[in-house]
């Protein structure tokens, strides 16, 4: 993984509690490498099996993760073992940095499109309080440029738990949120109005989004109306940041406003704003989230779909009642880990 680091990539590749947790000793997630006749690694991805459900009809389908190639055609036999994990293989990725929308190679669009692949819109990025961060291999000019793009762009900055009074108080009435150590059974919705969504099992849950982890800390809130429980949300937390990394319920507003009490909750002792971010394309959870304060970013999620059959999957293009989540895949997953000095310089 050493070379990929020198070519410039950042990865949690060389990482070992990541690697260990995320691609091993369980069944979900398996890393792939493309070894050379003289035994180096030319390439490698990553894959992540879930299950979603469209309108009661499962859909099985693999998220590709952490691909490098070190010579170009190294990953064709990589990309054949990830179309054949599942019936339908998923791409989902986007630039959570204003910047990130500049660099977008309109080749890589085209080499999804020419597989028969289907671009799902409407998979917005939402921010509170956004930083407009840079990374440390950006040129000077973005350093500054972020804060001039700042003052133009006219955010307001306050700690997140000063927008709770922004909360409709019709949507939240007799809802509440509990902080949990741990994923339980009943905490996933047997039912939701929601079109599109992850339903996962809870030992998926369990591990995929494990309060406890060393690299990433994940938070997990219980949301309940009227005393029972109505879904839950997973926030990753990072220093002056959260994620919204993973959430499900039963209804729309129940769970946007889950969300937002989460959030408020788990920031209740900043003194300072935190920087929020999600992915969301669900019309009615989007109005909640702008009341709140949330705003939109330029650079949207890329989410598609593809097939080994290299047919288009068959799902209508309205994304308007799905319910799609940031942290999915490799997502909100890169170095530097909680427990890890910066090593990809």
């Amino acid at each position: 993984m050493r070379a990929v680091v020198a070519r410039g990539f950042r990865t949690g590749l060389i990482h070992q509690p990541f690697v260990d947790h995320y691609y091993s000793g369980q069944e979900w997630s398996r890393l792939y490498l493309s070894v050379s006749a003289a035994g180096k690694v030319e390439a490698v991805l990553g894959v992540e099996r879930l299950r979603f459900e469209y309108e009661s009809r499962e859909i099985p389908a693999a998220v590709g993760t952490n691909f490098f190639s070190l010579r170009p055609g190294a990953g064709e036999g990589l990309y054949q073992r990830w179309l054949d994990t599942a019936p339908a293989c998923l791409a989902f990725w986007g630039g959570e940095g204003f910047f990130r929308w500049l660099d977008r190679k309109k080749e890589e669009h085209e080499s999804y499109r020419n597989q028969k692949w289907t671009f799902f819109p409407g998979i917005n990025l939402l921010a509170l309080n956004y930083s407009y961060p840079t990374m440390h291999s950006d040129p000077r000019w973005r350093s500054v440029a972020r804060g001039v793009v700042r003052n133009i762009a006219g955010w307001s900055y306050r700690p997140v738990a000063a927008y709770a009074d922004r909360i409709p108080k019709d949507a939240r009435r007799g809802i509440v949120v509990r902080e949990e150590s741990r994923f339980r059974d009943e905490f996933i919705p047997k039912r939701s109005t929601i079109a599109f969504r992850l339903v996962e099992s809870p030992e998926y849950l369990r591990w995929r989004y494990a309060p406890g982890l060393s690299y990433v800390r994940y938070r997990l809130f219980r949301i309940l109306r009227s005393g029972s429980t109505a879904g839950f949300v997973v926030l990753r937390e990072l220093p002056g940041r959260f994620i919204v990394a993973h959430c499900d319920g039963e209804d729309p507003e129940v769970l946007a406003v889950g969300i937002l009490l989460s959030l408020t909750k788990a920031a209740e002792s900043d003194d300072r704003p935190r920087e929020v971010l999600l992915a969301s394309s669900h019309h009615l959870m989007q109005g909640i989230f702008r009341t709140f304060g949330f705003r939109r970013l330029p650079s949207d999620q890329v989410f598609a779909l593809g097939s080994s059959q290299r047919s288009a999957v068959d799902l209508p293009l309205d994304t308007s009642n799905w319910l799609v989540n940031f942290g999915w895949g490799d997502n909100g997953l890169r170095p530097p880990f909680l427990d890890q000095v910066e090593t990809c310089e």
